[in-house]
């Protein structure tokens, strides 16, 4: 039995195969950025998306869930819901 060294179980990296991958990247990357730039001039025409993952808050709703939440816990003190941004709400007591 040899050495590691002395089998061949190894290819040798074909350098054109792999420039012309790095290039093909470069490109790609070029594209991305040249279209990310020209759709956010465009986000006012309407062509932005519904954020589904995380939808707005509808402030009625919160507040009944709120108070169902504190009768079935039977909290005595009162908790106010503000809302802060479209998809942001803090809950404290009064």
């Amino acid at each position: 039995m040899g050495k590691i060294s002395d089998q061949k179980n190894f290819k040798s990296i074909n350098l054109t195969k792999f420039k012309f991958f790095i290039f093909k990247l470069r490109i790609n990357r070029l594209a991305g950025d040249t279209l990310k730039l020209f759709s956010s001039k465009f986000d006012s025409l309407g062509t932005r998306k519904y954020n589904q993952k995380f939808p707005k808050f509808n402030i009625k709703e919160i507040n009944e869930r709120i108070e169902k939440f504190r009768k079935i816990l039977k909290i005595e003190n009162k908790l106010q819901c503000i809302l802060l941004a479209d998809r942001t709400i803090i809950i404290r007591k009064v």
